[in-house]
């Protein structure tokens, strides 16, 4: 079964019918079968925005949050382990 748009304004009048258990057990399946909604460990492709905890362990291999931008670089919009490159345009 395919994903299908969840309802997302129900109201407390609102009557659970077969047709809405029948999608949301689809949809909690499909979850599952996306790996449990968790990154493979061999690898996969991120399909939102994804940023990256921020902390200090410098030395340690770990995902970054990159800003890319032709300004200098800002502190005050950078966290712990940021990296900043300013490219020219």
């Amino acid at each position: 079964m395919a994903w299908q748009e969840p309802k997302t304004n129900w109201q407390d009048a609102d009557v659970v019918t077969k047709d809405d258990i029948n999608r949301i057990e689809g949809n909690t399946a499909e979850l599952k079968t996306a790996t449990d909604g968790k990154m493979d460990k061999s690898g996969g492709t991120f399909t939102g925005i994804v940023t990256a905890h921020s902390n200090t362990s410098y030395t340690t291999k770990q995902v970054r949050n990159i800003i890319l931008s032709t300004a200098d670089a800002d502190v005050n919009l950078m966290s712990n382990g940021d990296i900043w490159i300013k490219y020219k345009a």
